[in-house]
């Protein structure tokens, strides 16, 4: 058993989805000791005062609210400075999600049995919303199919190197023959690092955790040191429009080619990171799912081909386009 664990939120304009989110930290089967460390960057609602109720409400995580400027790396690295703890895992989270009651436990059970791992992914799903019209329901099945069927996404390029664990450490809700070829990131919207020092992030509003630092992690650590745990399931809220799936796609479009500029050292990492559809495993499903992943696959070229004639500003400036 780890002893203790920290968790890191970068919060912005969060109000509604903050108690969700800390209540399911509350939750979390693991028995280690817990310390949360949230940051407000640059709020305009009433977060602050949502949290400073969640300290009450929840008092087994410890929580202890700090400040920023506006910008989530700004938010992220006050997070770790604040932590004095060179030994424990820290889990960084996004604001709006909800982590399953054994998400930390199976994040933190890889970390235990393969010291290799530096950085652990969960998998993220959306969550139900009730309410919605055929239309949004028709949305939320179509632009999230991936999320539903995470076996249909796998790398482009053969990345067994970057897969040395798979046999000696099988996972039990996905086979190795899969892993052996799914990508070799972690997704931002939680992730657990071995402790603080693996957080090598530079205070850029133009970098983000979720393509920089894997690359980085790769880099410092070499192939094999990030794994993503498919029984680590973390909620999110939906995007449930064409238009925030259309923003949230462009930030990530912006985003690798200003890394692709401005860090030419993850030149072979960002090749390995390509994915792609695995249709041999989508062919095999039922023709309902199979309509929803052709549409999903017409509207991402779309949304490609226009990204490449639009303007090509920094990608912090679309980073809060779900709060406009």
């Amino acid at each position: 058993m780890i002893s203790k664990i920290y968790f890191g939120i970068p919060a912005y304009n969060e109000a509604e989805n903050l108690e969700g989110c800390l209540g399911s930290l509350n939750n979390q089967s693991v028995d280690s000791v817990l310390e949360t460390h949230l940051c407000v960057n640059g709020c305009t609602d009433l977060t602050e005062k949502v949290a400073s109720s969640c300290k009450q409400e929840f008092p087994r995580i410890n929580l202890k609210i700090h400040h920023s400027a506006k910008g989530k790396t700004l938010a992220q690295n006050k997070i770790i400075n604040s932590i004095n703890d060179d030994n424990s895992p820290v889990v960084f989270l996004d604001s709006d999600t909800i982590l399953e009651t054994d998400c930390v436990k199976n994040l933190e059970d890889e970390l235990l049995k393969n010291d290799k791992i530096q950085a652990v992914g969960a998998l993220p799903i959306p969550y139900e919303i009730s309410g919605l019209t055929l239309w949004e329901k028709f949305l939320f099945n179509m632009l999230h199919i991936r999320a539903f069927y995470p076996q249909s996404e796998i790398s482009v390029n053969n990345v067994s190197r970057f897969k040395d664990y798979v046999f000696e450490f099988p996972q039990n809700s996905v086979s190795s023959e899969f892993e052996l070829k799914s990508k070799i990131f972690f997704h931002g919207r939680a992730f657990m690092l071995r402790n603080k020092n693996i957080f090598l992030l530079p205070e850029e509003n133009n970098v983000f955790d979720d393509t920089y630092l894997p690359n980085k992690i790769h880099q410092v650590f070499g192939p094999g040191s990030i794994r993503t745990r498919f029984d680590a399931k973390v909620f999110y809220k939906p995007y449930l429009s064409l238009r925030q799936h259309f923003n949230a796609y462009r930030r990530i479009y912006l985003d690798k080619l200003f890394l692709d500029k401005n860090f030419h050292e993850f030149e072979e990492t960002r090749e390995s990171e390509k994915t792609t559809l695995d249709w041999n495993y989508i062919l095999s499903l039922d023709y309902s799912t199979i309509s929803l992943f052709l549409t999903y696959f017409f509207v991402r070229n779309v949304e490609e081909k226009l990204f490449s004639i639009l303007p090509k500003t920094l990608p912090s400036s679309l980073w809060y386009y779900d709060k406009k």
